[in-house]
């Protein structure tokens, strides 16, 4: 399932007629009535087996549409009191997507996360307020509420997916659920002005994580040795000390027992690059293979009829990753292949289609459909066939996942290891943490942020005299909570830093009562 807002929007917002965005309004956050109001009562639930959510998504509308010659058309929808997303893998958000929810929302997957190079951003329970000096400004209803599930209890993989962000805002949060962004950003509460966090609860069993430990996955390459590209550009290394990092906020926060915060270091982003010359003119991870016809010629297949992919033995996401460099062909959502028995390296199964830059992964296969000739047997009813290449020509049946939909006819797919993939073309592979050693020692510099390092863990406190205060609990309970800065070898250590608005704080053992600290000892 998507859930999405406009896909498109015109450059003269004044004129454009929608009461979310154009027409002077201001956007998803509310329109130049305000907020959208809450309809008492009322309920909305999406049931998936996976949900994407993209761009601007305004639960509800409250604004004006500009007319020619009469005053300003108002448009009020008001929002729903309890909305529920629900999905029994993954919630995505990608698109720079932004959700606002001015009732009480409740988000409950396997896992949630922000796509590669991408930011996702949940804002619950805004309300209009006014300040201290008369004017309109933005503030939270302290009744509502940002909740957090997890569906299942097995831990799902690591996902495809580095360097995005995530925040999740609301009067009060509780994340009970699996949040990732692997080497990217957390963020749960906000100190923005007239919208703070009242109270973020950290319950029992949720894992809130900025690791890719587990995570094998490709990020562009080098060429040349000098500089790394992904998707076109040259890649920025960042510092030590300025990654990625999970950012707690609020009055108070309450990290309850058995919840994990995941700064540990680890995962792998592989890096190839084609060299054009004695391995090949193509890249055979981007080209159809060349084909023998029976009268002797030979054929070379386009993309439209045979498009080529990958898979990678091992636990299947169900759902082709977004990314930027998705190489030859962009699976379409949830599209699986059936293969059967017979490849060497290759255990029948069901394989999710990921995209063809992921064929030199270990154990990895290139996967080309080849859609000039249907195969006559379904998936293990007909013998693999070794190919002069080095490849393997088989059956296999393609299908959605989480749903009955399966072809009818069995495609014929040629099918080639990561390791004959390197003798049809030639690739320079240099990881992105190998290339970072090497670039620093080059210039005798200090080495950059790699995944192996641990990460960050940010608590800023709000001061009580700030708005958004909910009850009297104290800014941190941290009761059996774990933080996990575990690091493989040659990874740097974490981080934890405390920001409080309040000025000074003073830490407590369990039990113990709080004193009067003298001045610059707290």
């Amino acid at each position: 399932m998507r859930l999405a807002g406009a896909t498109r929007s015109q450059g003269e917002n004044g004129i454009m007629p929608n009461p979310v965005r154009g027409s002077r309004n201001a956007g998803a956050a509310g329109g130049t009535l305000g907020v959208p109001l809450v309809a008492d009562g009322t309920s909305f639930l999406a049931d998936a087996q996976f949900l994407d959510i993209v761009g601007e998504l305004s639960v509800g509308a409250r604004g004006e549409i500009i007319q020619n010659a009469v005053d300003p058309l108002k448009v009020e929808r008001d929002a729903f009191d309890q909305m529920t997303l629900r999905s029994a893998s993954d919630i995505r958000l990608s698109g720079a997507a932004l959700l606002v929810q001015p009732g009480d929302l409740t988000l409950a997957a396997s896992q949630i996360y922000p796509a590669m190079h991408d930011s996702g951003r949940v804002l619950v329970g805004q309300i209009d307020g006014i300040n201290q000096w008369g004017s309109p400004i933005r503030t939270f209803d302290p009744t509502r509420v940002l909740n957090i599930e997890r569906v299942g209890d097995a831990l799902p993989a690591t996902p495809y997916s580095v360097f995005g962000t995530l925040s999740l805002s609301g009067p009060t949060v509780n994340q009970g659920g699996v949040v990732r962004a692997p080497l990217g950003s957390v963020s749960i509460g906000t100190s923005g002005n007239g919208t703070e966090t009242g109270v973020v609860n950290v319950l029992p069993g949720s894992v809130t994580s900025v690791s890719a430990n587990g995570l094998v996955m490709p990020y562009g390459g080098t060429l040349d040795g000098l500089s790394y590209m992904h998707n076109g550009a040259d890649v920025v290394f960042p510092g030590v000390g300025a990654g990625p990092t999970i950012n707690l906020t609020g009055h108070a926060i309450d990290v309850q027992p058995r919840a994990l915060l995941d700064m540990s270091g680890g995962g792998e982003l592989t890096g190839a690059a084609f060299l054009a010359g004695r391995g090949g003119s193509t890249d055979a991870r981007m080209n159809p293979l060349v084909q023998v016809s029976p009268k002797g010629g030979f054929t070379l297949p386009g993309l439209d009829t045979n498009p080529i992919y990958a898979i990678v033995p091992g636990a299947q996401a169900g759902y082709a990753p977004i990314v930027a460099e998705h190489g030859a062909s962009d699976p379409a959502i949830g599209r699986q292949i059936t293969i059967g028995a017979g490849v060497p390296g290759l255990p029948a199964g069901t394989y999710t289609l990921l995209p063809s830059t992921f064929a030199l992964l270990p154990g990895a296969f290139r996967v080309e459909l080849n859609g000039a000739s249907q195969a006559g047997l379904g998936p293990g009813q007909g013998p693999a066939l070794a190919m002069r290449n080095g490849s393997y020509a088989t059956s296999a049946q393609l299908g959605t996942a989480n749903t009955t939909l399966r072809d009818a006819l069995p495609t014929q797919v040629f099918l080639t290891s990561a390791d004959m993939l390197r003798r049809l073309s030639q690739y320079n592979e240099t990881s992105y943490a190998e290339f970072g050693l090497a670039n620093a020692a080059l210039n005798g510099v200090p080495r950059p942020m790699l995944e192996r390092d641990a990460k960050g863990l940010r608590l800023e406190f709000i001061a009580d005299v700030q708005a958004g205060k909910i009850g009297d609990a104290p800014a941190l309970r941290f009761a059996s909570g774990t933080t996990a800065y575990g690091t493989p070898a040659g990874g740097y250590g974490g981080s934890a830093l405390v920001v409080s608005s309040a000025g000074d704080y003073e830490i407590l053992a369990p039990g113990a009562t709080p004193g009067r600290c003298p001045a610059r000892t707290c």
